[in-house]
């Protein structure tokens, strides 16, 4: 039997080739916590070597949101934590929170009814999106570069990226280049889901089809039924 040699230097140079042509069906997949790689210089905004992320990972998120909550309240959001164990994190903690604030009416757990666990719950919501809703670095970084990439070619085929990150990032690199995508929704006073355009894929294949898998801090509930 023939050996075989695995050269990457010999894929790379296809993989370039055929992303450079752009006949491909293209996907990227932005993983939950990609801002964590973005360091930043905190006084400034601007990328730095070794400066603390852009936005934190979960366990930093966490820690943040904690600290900005008042005395009384950090000390249910920390009784709670300890209860749902050692790896307890802000989203399983807010989750606790909405379900005891679903369930309880009147009565009392760590002194909180059930609008007083509402009230929490967007207490802490407030302060995730204050975090998460952190700018891109006026600079050159890895969002911009994607973008670059992606409007630098005449493509047969949108490309399309897939993100589990809530951030606004992905829009934001996208506007300040000016190019196109398309998230679900249209209009521009009040923005509305456009199951149907996603299902016919009606769209020019210079628009970028931008899909966030676990929601977007742009989003909200109209009415407890319709996301505008």
């Amino acid at each position: 039997m023939a050996e075989t040699v695995h050269n990457p230097d010999r894929y790379m140079a296809d993989l370039r080739q055929i992303l450079a042509q752009g006949r491909k069906r293209i996907g990227v997949l932005l993983c939950a916590g990609t801002p964590v790689a973005l360091r930043v210089d905190p006084a400034t905004g601007q990328l730095k070597v070794g400066g603390e992320p852009l936005i934190p990972a979960i366990a930093g998120l966490t820690e943040q949101v904690i600290a900005k909550l008042g005395e009384s309240d950090r000390a249910v959001v920390n009784d709670l934590s300890k209860k749902l164990g050692n790896n307890a994190n802000i989203e399983m903690i807010l989750s606790k929170i909405r379900s005891l604030a679903a369930v309880i009416g009147t009565n009392k757990i760590n002194g909180l009814d059930a609008g007083g666990f509402a009230d929490l719950g967007r207490a802490i919501c407030e302060e995730i999106g204050r975090i998460v809703g952190a700018k891109l670095p006026t600079n050159s970084n890895p969002y911009t570069e994607l973008v670059a990439w992606i409007g630098g070619v005449d493509r047969k085929h949108a490309i399309e990226i897939f993100t589990a990150n809530y951030d606004l990032l992905m829009e934001e690199a996208l506007e300040r280049s000016r190019v196109p995508y398309f998230d679900g929704f249209s209009g521009s006073h009040e923005p509305f889901f456009d199951p149907s355009t996603i299902a016919n894929d009606d769209l020019p294949a210079r628009w970028v089809r931008l899909w966030k898998l676990h929601g977007s801090l742009g989003w909200v509930m109209k009415n407890e039924t319709e996301l505008v």
